[in-house]
């Protein structure tokens, strides 16, 4: 093991020899054999001062340098010492001298605290050195082809990895070949748009270093980061090795038939946001009782979202979702009522351009409010909402409602994975793709496959 050598540079500007002795500070250091250099200056991280701690480090051979000084969060540049040096950044200005009596003691022995706990951390670290191994797979697995597992692949791609990309699907796309308009994606955000997904398509088939596999399962994974040994089940098994996982499973609706408190599967009217897309799609929005155009939609949001008894979380694509699917009902219905009951409308960023166009909409009519029941009158389904910006209960009759309907991890049933790494391993809430392999150690930095 190569011998300790430390040099400690203190410096005494920006106050900080103002509020502490900073001779007082290095004597009071002691000798030790492993510090061969103690020096102050009063602009440490100014050239002349950086070129006197590089000489310092060449004449004394150092291999471990403290800067007492400034936060570290500032002059990175200035003391970066290169690979073979490990630097220790002691904040004296900021969490000392700045915040702390001047001339006092409890600051002396603070800031000398501060240096002892430095010299102590690097006696025990040593500069981390790569794990090499001789049969290093330079090959990446994607599992899952919807939108977020074309792009990884095609970054990988890009990247100069050859990259395996399987679906269980006939074909890719996942969740956005059910779409007959995205959210929009470029300024001025204002207007649904074309999915993006074939011309994503496209371009993963133009790359030669992307094999793309359908109707295609993983059966297991065996191995280790680097070394992955994979059984792909397509009717017939193929084992593949990879070097990396990229977990992009994606993510199904949630479950409707769970939510007959809004009269899901008692009214034949009351429908999801999926299916809604799925009648745009086709070109035919519809009340599914008679096959009418509907002169009036209400749209409930957090179906079962932000519920503890359903799905505690927002999915946060709901919102902007119903927004869209108000132009389809606009298209289809230029004189339809359309109504929508919010807890809150989430509309992140440059989602408040969409948000705030909808809105122009005069036959849209917009409340926060909590539903508290769901019936059928005649031909009409009546809501009730409570709570809402006016104070008072409301009831609205309505030809059609949609339930805006949350994201529940796509499943893995299919996986029959082995790769371990202990038992009890922890879990992120609500199983989403990075704890969904459910065999995967949680901390995926390490392991080689990522969410």
């Amino acid at each position: 093991m190569t011998a300790t050598k430390t040099g400690i540079f203190l410096c005494s500007g920006c106050e900080i020899g103002k509020k502490i002795n900073t001779g007082k500070i290095l004597s009071d250091l002691g000798e030790k054999a492993e510090i061969l250099v103690k020096k102050c200056h009063h602009a440490l991280c100014m050239p002349e001062a950086t070129s006197l701690i590089k000489n310092d480090i060449n004449e004394a051979g150092l291999n471990n340098v403290i800067i007492a000084a400034c936060s570290p969060r500032v002059n990175q540049e200035a003391f970066e010492f290169g690979k073979d040096i490990r630097t220790e950044r002691v904040n004296l200005r900021e969490q000392v001298t700045w915040c702390c009596k001047g001339d006092d003691e409890d600051t002396f022995m603070l800031a000398l605290d501060y240096i002892k706990m430095a010299i102590a951390k690097l006696e025990h670290t040593k500069i981390p050195r790569p794990y090499l191994r001789e049969n290093i797979s330079p090959d990446v697995l994607v599992v899952g082809a919807g939108i977020s597992g074309i792009t990884a692949a095609i970054e990988g791609a890009k990247a100069g990895y050859n990259v395996i990309l399987v679906e269980q699907q006939e074909k890719p796309g996942g969740m956005l070949n059910n779409l007959y308009k995205q959210i929009p994606v470029s300024h001025p955000f204002t207007s649904p748009v074309k999915p993006i997904i074939q011309d994503k398509i496209q371009e993963l088939k133009d790359l030669k270093n992307v094999r793309l596999l359908t109707s295609t399962t993983v059966k297991s994974i065996k191995g280790e980061p680097g070394n992955f040994e994979i059984a792909l089940n397509s009717g017939e098994e193929e084992k593949i090795t990879a070097g990396a996982i990229v977990a992009s499973m994606g993510w199904k609706p949630y479950d409707a038939k769970k939510l007959d408190k809004y009269g899901y599967g008692k009214y034949a009217d009351v429908i999801t946001n999926a299916e809604l897309e799925e009648m745009a799609l086709n070109g035919n929005i519809r009340k599914p009782s008679d096959g009418k155009i509907p002169r009036s939609v209400l749209f409930i949001q957090c179906a079962g979202s932000r519920d503890k008894d359903h799905l505690p979380y927002c999915s946060s694509y709901c919102c902007a979702t119903s927004l869209k699917q108000t132009r389809y009902i606009r298209e289809t219905s230029p004189e339809a009522l359309i109504y929508m009951i919010y807890k809150d409308i989430r509309t992140p960023g440059f989602y408040e351009h969409f948000y705030k166009e909808v809105q122009h909409d005069e036959l849209l009519f917009l409340t926060k409010g909590e539903i508290a029941s769901v019936s059928e009158q005649g031909e009409s389904l009546i809501v009730t909402a409570a709570q809402t910006l006016i104070g008072d209960t409301i009831e609205i009759s309505a030809d059609m409602i949609v339930l805006a309907t949350g994201m529940t991890p796509a499943g893995t049933a299919d996986l029959n994975l082995e790769y371990r790494q202990g038992k009890g391993l922890p879990e992120l809430k609500y199983h989403f793709p990075d704890s969904h392999f459910i065999c995967f150690p949680y901390e995926t930095r390490r392991t080689g496959i990522y969410a």
